[in-house]
């Protein structure tokens, strides 16, 4: 089983060299779907309890799961985390704690209409599954929720806030572009971008890595319609930094640290037939494909005349220690509602033809209403995949990840259990949530799409 990665890890990387992008609404590109790295800190000081058993009720089903942390879904099980069963047949909440290995088991209960939510600690986020039936198990196992032993995983991801980092900013001497870029390639790291003179980055504490920056300037004349973008890239700039326990400063030139990068131009993909993608902006870029930050870019990117397919350019890194395989990514965005596939290699010749999904359809809640825990979330989907709700604090850490299977288009948040101290978990009595369809799932989403946002308050 591969890993999966964290959703919106390049939303601050897309912004910075796409102009026009805000930070809520306008032009804001799709993201990774969510998860995060593996976090080997995530097991508690004692020595877990074994696996547990618990008898639900009267049912005659059973489930089986696995709570992992991150990506880790081999490698890092969420031992003491505590998981909360609702039954199909109602009853009062049933609690069983993961043993050593992550693994938890539910006798004696009624899957249909059941759910669950996993909590380790406050600085994991939540995860839940809703809506279950034996099918809806099946199903999500089928699609890639298990671990290498074919059992159902759901993970709970270290959320960023609560990271070991440390900050290393400073000053930028390059040409009078208008932005800067500036990231770390290496895993797990969320990168930050530059603007004018000066950049920050949070790194983790104790790693080494490297530092990737783009010069970037607006051209002199602009040839690309309205949905289309187009930048001047002055120069790439490749720095190899020790590891450091604490706050730096590290101020550099482009001219001192400039690398030379590889330009691709090998075609488009084309537009999909359906209302949002007659308005959507297109982007394309490169990622590594094992820290998956950035790693190239179009610097022109539209769509034709016709609207029938889109036309790119751009510049890749290419021979860069510790990157052995690159990630395309292709996508359309309209605000926050989004469609984006993935593909591994570089861009091939000729009009790529990609799967886009169709954003999902938010019935309930209205636009615009704010919606509780517990009550139900409804949307329409062309397709029989899996879904997620998303749930973010005003940061954009996410908070909270809940799943459901193929087919299911309306869920309810499961209460918070009582053991969460709201006040210190939750960052505001408001989150944002939105809907993500995932198809083709392994380490990413190799297809994915988002709907329009909505509030949800957590009780």
């Amino acid at each position: 089983m591969m890993e999966k990665f964290s959703a919106n890890l390049l939303l601050g990387l897309v912004c910075a060299l796409s102009f026009g992008c805000s930070e809520k609404g306008g032009d804001t590109p799709p993201s990774l779907p969510d998860a995060s790295p593996p976090m080997q800190d995530a097991s508690p000081d004692a020595d877990p309890p074994a696996a547990n058993a618990v008898s639900v009720g009267s049912g005659t089903d059973t489930l089986e799961l696995r709570v992992i942390v991150g990506a880790a879904f081999d490698d890092v099980s969420a031992a003491g985390a505590n998981v909360y069963f609702d039954d199909g047949a109602g009853g009062e909440r049933v609690m069983a704690v993961a043993g050593a290995d992550g693994i938890v088991r539910f006798e004696e209960c009624t899957l249909a209409g059941a759910g669950l939510v996993a909590y380790l600690d406050e600085d994991h986020s939540l995860a839940s599954l809703g809506t279950l039936s034996s099918e809806a198990v099946t199903a999500l196992i089928a699609e890639g929720y298990a671990d290498s032993a074919g059992l159902l995983a759901i993970s709970v991801s270290k959320r960023a806030s609560r990271r070991d980092t440390v900050t290393l900013s400073g000053t930028i001497d390059g040409r009078m572009g208008q932005d800067r870029f500036v990231g770390a390639l290496l895993s797990g790291v969320r990168s930050d971008s530059g603007s004018g003179g000066s950049y920050s980055l949070g790194v983790p504490r104790g790693e080494a890595f490297k530092m990737i920056s783009i010069d970037i300037g607006r051209p002199s004349e602009r040839t690309v319609s309205m949905r289309g973008t187009e930048s001047v890239f002055h120069a790439w700039s490749l720095v190899e930094r020790e590891a450091q326990d604490a706050d730096a400063t590290f101020d550099f030139s482009f001219s001192d640290t400039a690398v030379a990068t590889t330009e691709f131009r090998n075609g488009g993909f084309s537009v999909p037939t359906g209302e949002f993608f007659m308005e959507a902006r297109p982007r394309m870029y490169l990622i590594d494909a094992r820290s998956l930050n950035i790693i190239g870019y179009s610097y022109r990117i539209d769509v034709n005349e016709a609207g029938t397919a889109v036309d790119y350019r751009g510049e890749y890194l290419e021979g860069v220690e510790g990157v052995s395989a690159y990630l395309g990514v292709y996508s359309f965005s309209d605000g926050p509602v989004n469609s984006q596939v993935i593909r591994s290699g570089l861009p091939s010749a000729g009009i790529a033809e990609l799967a886009f999904l169709n954003p999902p359809d938010v019935i309930r809640p209205l636009f615009g209403q704010v919606q509780l825990t517990g009550d139900v979330i409804e949307w329409r989907a062309d397709e029989m995949i899996g879904a997620s709700v998303n749930l973010r604090d005003e940061t954009n850490d996410l908070m909270w990840k809940h799943i459901v299977g193929p087919g299911v288009t309306e869920t309810a948040l499961p209460l918070v259990p009582a053991e969460v101290d709201r006040a210190s978990f939750f960052t505001s009595a408001e989150l944002d949530a939105a809907i993500v369809l995932c198809a083709d799932y392994g380490r990413l989403c190799g297809r994915s799409a988002s709907g329009r946002g909505f509030g949800v308050q957590v009780r």
